[in-house]
């Protein structure tokens, strides 16, 4: 395990069409040099030149609103629970001005946020979620509400969702049964009470330049009672994110405030690809790995970083794809590059 606090330098560069945030590991010092320098919903057929002229400056490279097919505008403040079976192949939900502040028409707060179900190869954009419930409040608990509420359910095959701001809920993005080869992109999460991903059908599937900002568990995949899911001929690849595992008032057990694994894996899991990644961690979990455990397999790895904020030195080994910092900078320094790239800067209001 290495402990360099010279760790990582953030790159700026393009990829086919796409201007993506790509992270590797160099020195932090030369980071700016290398990166200076309503409930209303209307439906149609709507090609994506005709799109270009309102989104464009608002969404500068989402491969989501840049794809031909019917066209659902979610837009303005929302006071339900969006749910819906009929998603067709091709389908483009575009929520780019829609809020949810977690709350419904009657004042009771919202426990499941979105669930999407259909045919396969739709794809999602944008909303921004704020959850309803008073961390603080003692009421409020792992239990009840945030194990049992979520912001977006999958369970369509070859789903892409993009753009999301989500604040205060459960679990961030989960995949359900058929939420095989999903692919998630430049996300923002912060305050998620549990899993920030859910993967526990241990599908395939892509999450890439996403900022999860706040995480009780990073990544799941594990079976449970009544889910004995085998994904393990599956390969789930993760890169260019950030994550950061953030003390909760809520823990599942142990001290207050707390958090639980990066990886919470289980016999069954998916193959994983792990690269470019920078990952905050304070403090030691109240239960699970900070490391890289036996049932997790993982099969490419590379240019990695874990920023380490706690006392003492770094209480797990990792492989030597990993780099070990405790300069808090190369996170900060992280973040920013990240906003001046995909914007996101604030949850509903």
């Amino acid at each position: 395990m290495l402990n360099n606090p010279c760790a990582t330098i953030l790159g700026c560069m393009w990829s086919g069409s796409s201007n993506r945030l790509v992270l590797s590991l160099l020195c932090v010092s030369l980071l700016l040099a290398a990166c200076q320098g309503g409930d209303g919903e209307t439906g149609g057929s709507l090609a994506a030149a005709s799109r270009e002229e309102t989104t464009s400056e608002e969404t500068p490279d989402s491969e989501c609103l840049a794809r031909e097919g019917d066209l659902v505008e979610i837009d303005g403040p929302q006071d339900d629970e969006y749910w819906r079976d009929d998603i067709e192949t091709g389908m483009i939900l575009d929520a780019t001005n829609a809020t949810w502040d977690g709350y419904d028409e009657d004042g009771e707060p919202i426990p499941w946020s979105i669930t999407l179900d259909g045919e396969p190869g739709a794809c999602w954009y944008g909303g921004s979620w704020t959850g309803a419930w008073d961390e603080t409040d003692p009421d409020v608990t792992w239990e009840d509400p945030y194990h049992h509420s979520g912001f977006l359910t999958i369970r369509i095959p070859e789903f892409l969702v993009e753009g999301v701001r989500v604040d205060n809920q459960g679990d961030g993005i989960r995949m359900e049964e058929r939420g095989a080869d999903f692919h998630i992109r430049a996300v923002y999460l912060t305050d998620i009470h549990d899993d920030c991903i859910e993967n526990d059908f241990m599908h395939g599937g892509v999450l890439e330049d996403s900022l999860l900002d706040g995480c009780y568990v990073g990544f799941s995949a594990a079976q449970y009672e009544g889910n004995d899911s085998d994904g393990s001929d599956n390969r789930w690849v993760m890169e260019n994110n950030l994550i950061r595992m953030e003390p909760q008032p809520t823990p599942y057990r142990g001290p207050s405030p707390g958090h639980g694994a990066i990886f919470k894996w289980t016999v069954g899991g998916p193959q994983v690809v792990f690269r470019d990644n920078i990952i905050r961690v304070d403090q030691p979990p109240n239960h699970g790995h900070l490391g890289i455990h036996e049932e997790l397999d993982l099969v490419e790895c590379e240019n990695n970083t874990v920023v380490w904020g706690g006392e003492g030195p770094y209480p797990e080994p990792l492989p030597d794809c990993f780099t070990v910092t405790t300069d808090l900078s190369v996170w900060d320094e992280a973040v920013e590059v990240w906003h001046d790239q995909f914007g996101q800067t604030a949850p509903a209001a």
